[in-house]
């Protein structure tokens, strides 16, 4: 036993502090909890889709949603809905249980974390630095956060850098199954997000570069081209389907196009910008994390000679994508830092570029325990960050968190309110669905939802499909009541005792069916 535990020691320790890390940032604690927080909205998007494949009748390929918008059905898509349509089919027999899929998106970016590690010993061979590195990409707030929830983006994570391992294996055996594995666990994280594809496109672009330069043959170019090539035509085509389905039903409830930043005005830019810089990228690491990196940036830029070729080739081709992707989709920065997650990827490439430079030209650095000690000091500055960032976001009342210095009083104030509001409003909704049932609001029955700007988060929550406040702008107050009633809306569900004041919902307001605490429901 003994000699098992020195042999794997570092692993042990691995798996541990992963452990350890995720109890701390809570990530237990919310397994089983709903959409919540930030991000609820497109978390109940998946939800929706995910809700309505446990139903016997939406097939594979036809997946919907509550929100009906003015169409005929709910139906729309977006990324390969795999995950959706698999957890789907399990609660149609087990009932619905958030912990199922919270977890297996959180398994799959583990095991994500354990085959970067082996990558990285591959490159480094010294455990100390592979373990560092992986846990360093478990210590941002937004993978954190992201990394039991609902979304894709940490799903798709997860399969590149299983992917990434399987092609550097192949690079070093020349083994061709390894590179079918890798380019086929790629074309599923591509199909979940196409972000998650810069370090496949990164090492297409290494070896399209490397031939040109007449370091490889033609047929090693075809041998490494026609699974890359095979697996970018099945996203294409991937991509067609959902602009075809999307045209023929319910279209623009997730992005097809860009966003790119020539479009919008310069004060548009500006502020986009400023909330990128200061509420966005902290999510990523925090102020002082990010300028360690940036130096390390530019300690390999300066030294690039004597940088690893092959590796500063792949960071070169990852960041020219990532200055692509922001000038795309500098639109998108307002709010949404989940697009960056897989952005992130750059990180641990520089670092392991800083730490192969340092191997080969400066060992002595690079071995020196304190040098490890530090590293693993600010490791743990980072874990704490990540821990008090990802904790307020679904209890602000935790001590230790809400009186940390890393937030402003304003910051832990928006929190507290936040978790207040929803309790006064939303938070009645997820149990409601069996008062519902024995009101005579059936599944069956279209119901209008307000107030509530988003596509599907009180609809999801209640388990009913109908209309909220989103999309058709010209469609304001008692017009948009109508028109629900138009498409068969049958009752009026309002969240808000507030609502019940407003002049032109009175003559909706005559047939009171149910109440609960905070909300109210009426027959149309």
């Amino acid at each position: 036993m003994k000699e098992v535990i020195i042999r794997y020691r570092w692993s042990i320790i691995f798996i541990a502090s992963l452990l350890w890390m995720a109890w701390f940032y809570g990530t237990f604690d919310t397994m089983n909890r709903g959409p919540y927080s930030r991000h609820q909205w497109r978390q109940t998007d998946c939800l929706s889709i995910t809700s309505n494949y446990s139903k016997d009748s939406v097939s594979f390929l036809e997946p919907e949603i509550h929100q009906q918008n003015g169409a005929k059905t709910g139906k729309t898509i977006s990324e390969l809905p795999i995950v959706y349509y698999t957890i789907g089919k399990v609660w149609s027999f087990t009932g619905r249980h958030y912990w199922m899929y919270r977890l297996s998106g959180f398994l799959i970016f583990v095991i994500g974390l354990i085959y970067l590690r082996r990558t990285l010993l591959r490159i480094l061979d010294d455990p100390f630095w592979a373990t560092f590195t992986s846990l360093f990409l478990f210590a941002s707030p937004v993978i954190v956060y992201f990394s039991n929830n609902f979304l894709m983006d940490t799903f798709a994570l997860g399969l590149a850098l299983i992917g990434i391992s399987h092609l550097h294996h192949y690079y070093i055996k020349k083994k061709y199954k390894y590179l079918l594995l890798g380019c086929a666990l790629f074309l599923f994280a591509g199909l979940l997000k196409i972000t998650s594809l810069l370090l496949f496109f990164g090492i297409g672009g290494v070896v399209l570069f490397n031939f040109l330069r007449r370091r490889l043959s033609k047929k090693d170019l075809l041998t490494v081209g026609v699974p890359f090539v095979s697996a970018l035509l099945l996203i294409f085509s991937w991509l067609v389907f959902v602009n075809h389905y999307n045209s023929k039903h319910l279209s623009g409830i997730f992005l097809q196009g860009i966003l790119p930043i020539w479009e919008i005005s310069e004060g548009s830019r500006v502020e986009i910008w400023k909330s990128l810089w200061n509420v966005l990228m902290p999510e990523i690491y925090n102020t002082p994390t990010l300028s360690f990196l940036a130096g390390i940036f530019i300690l390999i830029v300066v030294n690039f000679k004597k940088a690893n070729q092959k590796l500063l080739q792949l960071a070169v081709f990852v960041l020219v994508q990532i200055l692509v992707f922001f000038l795309l989709f500098f639109q998108v920065f307002d709010v949404h830092e989940y697009y960056l997650i897989n952005l992130i990827l750059i990180v641990p490439l520089v670092i392991v570029l800083g730490l192969e430079l340092l191997k080969t030209h400066y060992p002595a650095i690079f071995n020196s325990k304190k040098t490890k000690l530090i590293a693993g000091l600010g490791l743990i500055c980072c874990i704490y960050y990540a821990a008090v960032h990802t904790r307020i976001k679904y209890d602000a009342g935790n001590s230790w968190v809400k009186s940390s210095f890393l937030f402003s009083s304003e910051k832990a104030s928006f929190w507290e309110y936040y978790h207040y509001d929803y309790k006064q409003s939303l938070m009645d909704l997820e149990t409601i669905e069996p008062y519902l049932n024995e009101i005579g609001c059936t599944p069956d029955k279209i119901v209008v939802s307000i107030p509530d700007v988003s596509i599907n988060v009180s609809l999801y929550l209640m388990n009913r499909k109908g209309f909220t406040d989103y999309g058709y702008s010209d469609w304001v107050g008692a017009k948009r009541i109508e028109m629900a009633k138009k498409h068969g809306a049958q009752f009026l569900i309002i969240n808000r005792k507030q609502m019940l004041e407003e002049p032109y919902l009175q003559k909706y307001l005559t047939n009171k069916v149910g109440e609960t605490e905070f909300v109210t429901i009426f027959q149309l």
